[in-house]
């Protein structure tokens, strides 16, 4: 992918993909497994803060509306946006690897990639509920008042169960809510499929 596109897509895969181009093999591994973690944590810490101290109920009118909604997306765009397409790519292109047959770039073990899949599926509820509670609540059918009913919305959404007390009703949201679909489906069918099936031959 080239550079600059990349980092417009998501500044994290840019910058945890300069940082393991730096390292060897082994400690690329490790890098994986620590980034999986810390992001994991400062997903759902983030989602706690925005729920404990930001009361947030819609934007604020007249000359503050712009710079206000510009400050939201950038917030947006640099964290749980990036680390959910960040998420998407990474787990995309290491499960075409494992088809391919190609070298793998890590040491990871089929268990530990199985793991980490896991814990990206959790971050991901927490990235989109971050979202889904930032974006103005009008642009659902019933108000997001909290942080859980973001966390709701977003488990709901993910796992595809769709009870339909809330639903999108604005194009921004309506799409985000299908690349959360897909990046769960991603995770779950293509990447659990793959490194389960590769694992079981390699057992074999």
């Amino acid at each position: 992918m080239n550079k600059l596109l990349e980092f417009v897509v998501s500044p994290t895969y840019f910058y945890a993909d300069y940082r393991k181009s730096k390292v060897s093999k082994e400690e690329r591994t490790e890098l994986i497994k620590k980034y999986n973690r810390r992001y994991l944590v400062a997903s759902w810490f983030l989602a706690a803060m925005l729920g404990l101290t930001w009361q947030w109920n819609e934007y604020p009118s007249d000359g503050w509306l712009i710079p206000y909604g510009v400050m939201v997306a950038v917030l947006v765009w640099l964290f749980p946006f990036s680390r959910s397409n960040e998420i998407f790519l990474a787990f995309l292109e290491d499960a075409y690897d494992k088809v391919s047959h190609k070298d793998p770039s890590s040491n990871l073990l089929f268990s530990e990639r199985i793991r980490l899949a896991l814990h990206s599926y959790i971050e991901l509820l927490a990235n989109f509920a971050i979202i889904y509670y930032l974006i103005p609540k009008e642009w659902f059918s019933e108000p997001l008042e909290g942080i859980w009913d973001a966390l709701y919305y977003s488990g709901v959404t993910i796992t595809t169960l769709g009870y339909g007390d809330i639903h999108p009703a604005h194009w921004i949201p309506k799409g985000l809510v299908v690349y959360e679909v897909f990046c769960g489906f991603i995770l779950l069918i293509v990447s659990f499929a793959i490194y389960a099936g590769r694992g079981m031959e390699r057992d074999a």
